[in-house]
């Protein structure tokens, strides 16, 4: 309102005019505090910058995670170890329909203390490529999983999958964390299976390799909106396995091929692993990093190898060019598929019986390139109360210099065989989430007694061990979309 305008105005209004104003700032008053009691809620932020006006850029400048040589550094140099967890939650919730209000409901207002309890210093947040692009797609639930017309579906309901994003990294920043965003589930489009004019397929699975129609696009969008953000770490893929599909097994060396230059594949998994016939292209690990280069981003890049990323062999031999070197090799470490508590293969970390998965890390280290185990896990088995993967896990890590990432801080009750904690305020599981804690609380006080592992003969029974896969915890699966 102009001054001009005010003057005009009788006496009478004034109190009215002074009453409006007190009202204004009471209630800009009670939201601030409702927000800041509701940390979870979406902030209001400039959606063409991340983070505008919410983390000092000079706060972001000063917090930085570098590649030097085969380890991680600070802005200073000094060599970092990343004590991080999964959070899951972005690569299903909003795709699936669950929270339009909020696509990231597995993060709280207590999540962040309980982190800082736990002497957590790095998050990873797992990525929808449908619902960050925001681009309708075909719900496969009834569509050619079961050859019927599929239904279109908005992947982003509320609109607000990138906002909450950038709420979370803005939070984890102001925290002091590490982020490495991950790029989880995804699909490639299907014109025989299209519904209407949309051939987008929709995100639920995890398929084999990132796919040329969005993964690309994906990573253009993410390194431009994170790039001044040097506490970030980009996770081209979660967990490659084309190892796996028909084509490629027993030819190792065309699989990593495919990998990294990319290649055709002749089919996809829309929803609960049927698998769907449809020739497709996939983006290769050189593509997604020369996207990612290309929007002027600096970030590390991390980057798994085949069987879900617990096979990092040829890891050196087919890695793709970053023209700034700052490529880092992503491991996930779980016990063989099928092996048991009591068996003596239990404790090693892949689909083998033996030591080779910490080979392949340690060849990768010598090469000059640092290893991040983006997933670690153990599964809660009913009635063993044991830790053992753990125990032998984490110190052989720790003496790699290899960081960590286990799965998942989140509570899923009983459906959550991987879970962490057992409630929002970080209580943790028994015993899975008790070692991991107890672990990363002993590394930040610096004590020698960190780095003793529980002894290979604690095992006693004859080891009963499949070896042609190694388990991918899909945490996700139950929360199918209720359309």
């Amino acid at each position: 309102m102009r001054k001009a305008n005010v003057k005009t105005k009788t006496r009478t209004h004034l109190p009215i005019v002074a009453s409006l104003l007190a009202m204004s700032l009471l209630i800009s008053s009670c939201t601030k505090q409702m927000r800041e009691i509701f940390s979870w809620a979406p902030a209001k932020t400039n959606p063409t910058s991340a983070g505008s006006g919410l983390v000092d850029k000079d706060q972001r400048d000063g917090f930085t995670v570098r590649v030097k040589g085969n380890k991680l550094v600070d802005e200073h140099g000094k060599t970092l170890h990343l004590r991080g967890v999964s959070i899951m939650g972005m690569e299903f919730t909003a795709i699936g329909g669950w929270s339009v209000s909020d696509p990231y409901p597995s993060i709280t207002k207590s999540t962040w203390p309980a982190l800082k309890e736990w002497s957590i210093n790095a998050i990873r947040i797992p990525l929808n490529e449908a619902s960050y692009l925001g681009r309708p797609c075909v719900f496969p639930f009834t569509g050619p999983a079961f050859k019927k017309a599929g239904k279109i579906i908005d992947p982003d309901p509320g609109h607000n999958y990138k906002e909450r994003l950038r709420q979370v990294v803005n939070q984890a920043t102001r925290e002091h964390l590490y982020i490495i965003l991950d790029l989880h589930t995804t699909a490639p489009n299907d014109a025989e299976n299209a519904t209407g004019n949309i051939i987008t397929q929709c995100a639920y699975e995890l398929n084999p390799l990132p796919d040329a129609d969005h993964s690309l696009e994906f990573w253009r969008q993410v390194a431009s909106e994170y790039r001044d953000y040097p506490n970030v770490i980009f996770e081209l893929f979660n967990n490659p396995y084309i190892d796996q599909w028909s084509r490629f097994k027993g030819d190792k060396v065309a699989a990593w091929k495919a990998l990294r230059d990319g290649t055709t594949v002749d089919s996809y998994l829309p929803l609960w692993s049927t698998r769907e016939s449809h020739l497709w292209k996939s983006a290769g690990s050189q593509q997604l990093i020369d996207a990612i280069r290309g929007t002027k981003a600096t970030n590390v890049i991390v980057l798994g190898g085949l069987s879900r990323s617990s096979d990092l062999e040829q890891w050196v031999a087919f890695k793709p060019n970053d023209p700034i070197g700052q490529l880092a090799a992503s491991w996930h470490a779980f016990p063989p598929n099928d092996s048991t508590l009591d068996a003596a293969c239990y404790l090693q970390p892949g689909p083998w019986c033996d030591d080779r998965g910490y080979s392949y890390a340690a060849t990768i280290l010598t090469a000059g390139y640092p290893v991040v185990v983006t997933e670690f896990g153990e599964k809660i088995q009913t009635g063993k109360m044991d830790s053992a993967f753990i125990d032998s896990l984490l110190p052989r890590l720790d003496s790699l210099g290899i960081s960590y990432f286990g799965w998942s801080f989140t509570s899923n009750g009983t459906t959550g065989e991987y879970d962490l904690i057992k409630d929002t305020i970080g209580t943790p599981t028994p015993e899975y989430g008790i070692t991991v804690k107890s672990h990363y609380l002993c590394l930040a006080e610096k004590l020698t007694s960190c780095n003793v592992s529980r002894p290979a003969t604690h095992f006693e029974s004859t080891p009963t061990v499949t070896t042609s896969n190694q388990y991918t915890p899909l945490g996700w699966m139950p929360f199918i979309a209720p359309i």
